[in-house]
């Protein structure tokens, strides 16, 4: 089930049995991830999320200070996982059903609350933690392309901008030969 398969991709170092990681690998990819969660989750559903229409393209994800935000445009996210620079409790901004654990984000749609959008905020994360990677998956369970940005908050400036200032002649000017 899905609890199970988003254990093993939490608890990624521990030892399974080859059943277990043959019915959590339903791409047959060799890896146990948000897609196979998500192809799970459709078959639970009876296509519920492979109905609902689906496109490839490019997820962009901007951690702008604390907040995490993705632009997708029309194309519609059915499972994001994200790995963090340390453990952290994250705040969950959308509908989807998350799991975070030890430096990994599982988030993943129930049919209907799949993301699309821009600007749409994903998460919140607490001082000093960044993204480090991230797997975008449609509602088909495919990959999708993600670009990664992340945009430093800038502090109070005022007691570094100065109050006055002078400009003085440089003198002598050696592009000017009467002051030379």
């Amino acid at each position: 089930d899905i609890v199970r398969v988003a254990y093993m991709i939490i608890h990624d170092s521990e030892e399974y049995s080859l059943g277990d990681l043959w019915a959590a690998n339903l791409n047959m990819d060799e890896l146990i991830d948000i897609q196979d969660i998500v192809l799970l989750e459709d078959i639970i559903m009876d296509g519920g999320l492979s109905d609902i229409a689906s496109g490839v393209g490019t997820v962009n994800i901007v951690q702008a200070g604390n907040t995490v935000v993705l632009s997708s445009g029309d194309v519609v996210v059915a499972g994001l996982q994200f790995q963090l620079s340390q453990p952290a409790d994250i705040t969950n901004l959308t509908n989807l059903t998350s799991v975070s654990e030890d430096g990994t984000v599982l988030m993943y749609a129930m049919p209907t609350d799949v993301i699309e959008g821009e600007n749409v905020p994903i998460f919140n994360l607490p001082d000093g933690v960044q993204v480090e990677s991230v797997i975008a998956v449609n509602t088909a369970g495919e990959s999708m392309d993600v670009t990664l940005e992340q945009t430093l908050s800038i502090g109070d400036l005022s007691s570094q901008i100065p109050q006055k200032f002078m400009v003085h002649q440089n003198y002598p000017n050696p592009f000017n030969p009467r002051t030379v």
